[in-house]
């Protein structure tokens, strides 16, 4: 299942013999160059953001400019103050519960700043008596509350224990069960990774069901590649994972290589 790719050994805070699996290139850090360019194009948009404030409070403009633009110029800023969004572990009884990512800070900071931006172009349709655009700004506001309410609501945690693999309330299997674990990439445009198992059925020639669990990592800031790993190592190894500590698995989630680090694998 997992020696068709190259892999890290594991360190003093990971069970013995784990390995961390590459299945995915690693994330890289943005150049200096890259760098450069973002602090430049941030002074622009305080440049453009502040002349159309000023021109708002004069009355030169209507203020839905204002109120749409601003969040604009303050969310690059905003997500260096917040950073990356980062997982959330919480050790468990025999095990650890990764949080959804809508519970992270930066989660909670985007969905306000799309808000006000979407306030913005009401505001603009309202001042000029545009009802088109007014009902359109109205409905993304309204889209937008209402998409945030569910990602608080229907938020489920990845649950890993010695015993079993659960996504929230929604599906809890014993790994035992757990066949033909692979890691994939999404077909669109954005190649996102995600993982896909399916569970054991012995009424089938396969001895696997027809029905295909999926994991896309992005959904609790987990890194890929650590989170593949720790699902394999927890399948493959039926007499370690019993004794495997909620430290340890925790070790296991964590990436070992720098920001830096890149490579390329087959997807």
């Amino acid at each position: 299942m997992s020696t068709q790719y190259p892999a890290i050994p594991g360190n003093a805070s990971t069970p013995p013999a784990y390995q961390w699996i590459l299945r995915w290139e690693a994330p890289a850090e943005a150049g200096d160059s890259t760098k450069t360019i973002g602090f430049f194009i941030v002074l622009c948009l305080w440049a453009v953001a502040a002349k159309i404030t000023f021109g708002a409070w004069a009355g030169h403009i209507p203020a839905g400019f204002a109120v749409f633009f601003d969040p604009i110029a303050l969310f690059i800023p905003l997500t260096l103050i917040f950073g990356k969004p980062s997982a959330v572990i919480e050790q468990i009884d025999q095990g650890v519960l990764l949080r959804y990512r809508m519970r992270n800070d930066f989660s909670i900071v985007v969905l306000p700043v799309v808000i006000a931006m979407m306030t913005g172009i009401t505001l603009v349709g309202i001042d000029a008596h545009l009802p088109a655009l007014t009902v359109v700004g109205a409905v993304l506001v309204t889209v937008c509350v209402v998409i945030g309410v569910l990602g608080f609501a229907r938020q489920r945690p990845l649950v890993l224990t010695t015993d079993y693999l659960a996504l929230g309330d929604r599906w809890r299997i014993p790994w035992e069960q757990v066949v033909v674990l692979r890691g994939r990439t999404t077909a669109d445009r954005n190649q996102q990774p995600y993982i896909s198992f399916r569970i054991h059925d012995p009424s089938t020639y396969s001895k696997a069901s027809d029905r295909r669990y999926t994991l896309r990592p992005k959904a609790w800031n987990q890194d890929a590649n650590a989170l593949f790993s720790t699902l394999t190592f927890m399948v493959e190894n039926s007499d370690a994972r019993r004794t495997v500590t909620p430290a340890q698995l925790e070790a296991m989630l964590t990436a070992p290589y720098g920001p830096r680090a890149r490579w390329t694998f087959a997807g």
